[in-house]
């Protein structure tokens, strides 16, 4: 994680919310995402697209829009999806940030219930909620989150992520403490786990058990890209247990993700 400078947030006039959704060539796709954010029944948010220099329509359908809560930003991140996230954090005014990816879609009462949550115990630093999985052919799983966590969330996550990114509510002071989210290329696809272990290590997480979001599969994940998560799922582990002091818990949960990754490498 990475420190930066940030906008002033929560000045006269600002936004609850800000919404950051990073894209990079799906204007189709973006459409169907930008309508169900706007669609939302809590409306006090911005909602910032930052856009990986795509060529295909999607500057001209953002600036088409004439809704004055939608920011358009372009920016090459270089295959690093963080480093558009972090554009988008930095650009931010709002209170709260919440993401989604360009090809999710969001339930109308998602920030609605999120605020209203948030809003209520200031020991919460991030909420999430379930979510439907779906492809072209329709909904695979109404919950795809199988791991309900309740309360402590720091241990539940030293086993392994279950928090879908485009479900998360989260303070943007979190930002001005922790710093960015990683832009290193050994924690793409990582960089938001190791990011929720950082939140839970300090404050309490929420968990809303609906699915608020729905989550596009795309092509099925071929064995080599589970060995490529294993490991680096095992890197953010490894990283963390250095923050703890020995125990029994952290060192199995260690072993587990290493174990983990030699399975996968050996299915590859």
């Amino acid at each position: 994680m990475s420190a930066a400078s940030f906008s002033v947030a929560g000045g006269a006039g600002a936004p609850k919310v800000s919404v950051i959704v990073p894209t990079f060539r799906r204007a189709g796709l973006l459409k169907e995402t930008v309508d169900s954010i706007l669609a939302q029944t809590f409306t006090d948010f911005e909602l910032i697209i930052v856009d990986n220099m795509s060529e295909d329509g999607t500057a001209e359908y953002v600036t088409g829009l004439g809704d004055a809560r939608v920011r358009y930003f372009r920016n090459p991140n270089h295959g690093i999806i963080s480093v558009n996230r972090n554009v988008g954090i930095k650009r931010s005014v709002g209170s709260y940030i919440a993401f989604c990816d360009d090809d999710d879609l969001w339930h109308p009462t998602k920030l609605e219930k999120q605020v209203a949550l948030l809003g209520g115990d200031e020991r919460i630093g991030l909420c999430y909620s379930n979510a439907l999985s779906f492809n072209g052919s329709g909904v695979l799983e109404q919950k795809m989150v199988r791991k309900k966590v309740f309360r402590n969330h720091y241990r539940h996550l030293f086993i392994g992520n279950f928090i879908v990114n485009s479900t998360v509510l989260l303070r943007r002071g979190i930002f001005d403490e922790y710093g960015l989210l990683s832009e290193e290329r050994g924690y793409i696809a990582v960089e938001d786990y190791a990011m929720w272990l950082a939140i839970a290590r300090k404050y309490a997480l929420a968990y809303i058990d609906e699915s608020l979001v729905y989550y596009r599969i795309h092509a099925a994940a071929n064995s080599s890209n589970g060995q490529e998560m294993a490991r680096k799922t095992f890197k953010v582990i490894s990283a963390e247990f250095s923050k703890n002091g020995f125990s029994v818990f952290y060192s199995y949960a260690l072993v587990r993700a290493y174990a983990r990754f030699l399975y996968k490498k050996f299915q590859a």
